[in-house]
């Protein structure tokens, strides 16, 4: 915003000149994790509907938010201005669901989630990259890695990208899916955190939260290459449990401290992976 000189929500002026540069780097397509639910200023509403029909390829977040009077108390979804989806934009929900302890692991299942509109309108770019868009409750993320496992690039230097990118910043960007969204550096706690940040299975580790546009980029990466997790069936985790039994009572009939301990070491790392598919 400093390099801008500009304050949140950013001019949608910006934005189409965003979208004419990548589409002249030769980028597939472009989805912003940002809402553009309400009118902004007429010209610049106007300058992001007409570079959205001269890119064609691009998706729009929608997103619940919630509202307080004396009346209700109740979450409402929010779509993208009309006059954007008119110009030929797709609309993508970008909620994401975690699960009871906070953590992201679920695959969104809803018809117009954002990865499924991400890779229907990449598949309209690039035909025959996507294998299918097919999803079932029982899918997990593949996570690739905690946050920054994917390449982040300053909104700025692509809107200047002379002096700001290298020479051959179209070659990087050409033919592949641009993914736009807040990283929001530091949050205090889990719920601050949702709707910009998620924990992931890596957060007791690295301490880090992933912003959802990543997440989002993890989700696109693992739907186009068919490569998810499944939830193992409940029957598979109780057999694999009495299983263990029976073998730590086989093993501690000669037992031995270390032989022993590498067992646990290895059934706990066999349970482990039955449970997450």
């Amino acid at each position: 915003f400093d390099a801008l000189k500009s304050d949140w929500p950013l001019p949608r002026r910006h934005h189409a000149r965003l979208l004419d540069n990548l589409r002249e780097a030769g980028v597939a397509m472009v989805a912003f994790d940002v809402v553009l639910a309400d009118p902004g200023e007429k010209e610049d509403d106007t300058a992001l509907a007409a570079a959205i029909k001269r890119f064609g390829h691009v998706v729009l977040a929608s997103d619940l938010t919630f509202r307080e009077s004396a009346a209700m108390r109740q979450w409402f979804r929010v779509d993208p201005l009309p006059l954007l989806l008119e110009a030929g934009a797709q609309q993508g929900y970008s909620s994401l669901e975690v699960d009871e302890d906070a953590v992201l692991r679920k695959v969104p299942v809803v018809q117009d989630s954002f990865w499924r509109a991400v890779l229907y309108k990449f598949d309209q770019a690039r035909p025959g990259i996507v294998t299918s868009l097919d999803v079932s409750d029982d899918m997990r993320i593949r996570w690739l890695g905690g946050a920054q496992t994917f390449t982040y690039v300053p909104y700025h230097h692509v809107l200047n990208p002379e002096g700001n990118l290298p020479e051959q910043w179209k070659e990087f960007f050409r033919d592949n899916i641009v993914l736009v969204g807040r990283k929001v550096s530091v949050i205090g706690d889990v719920g601050a955190a949702q709707g910009e940040s998620y924990q992931t299975p890596f957060y007791s580790r690295t301490r880090e939260f992933m912003p959802r546009v990543e997440a989002h980029a993890n989700l696109v990466a693992n739907m186009a290459a068919g490569q998810i997790l499944r939830e193992a069936p409940a029957r598979w985790g109780l057999g694999a449990w009495l299983s263990a039994v029976f073998i730590a009572l086989a093993f501690m009939r000669r037992w031995h401290p270390l032989r022993s301990g590498v067992v646990l070491v290895l059934l706990a790392g066999a349970l482990a992976a039955l449970e997450i598919g």
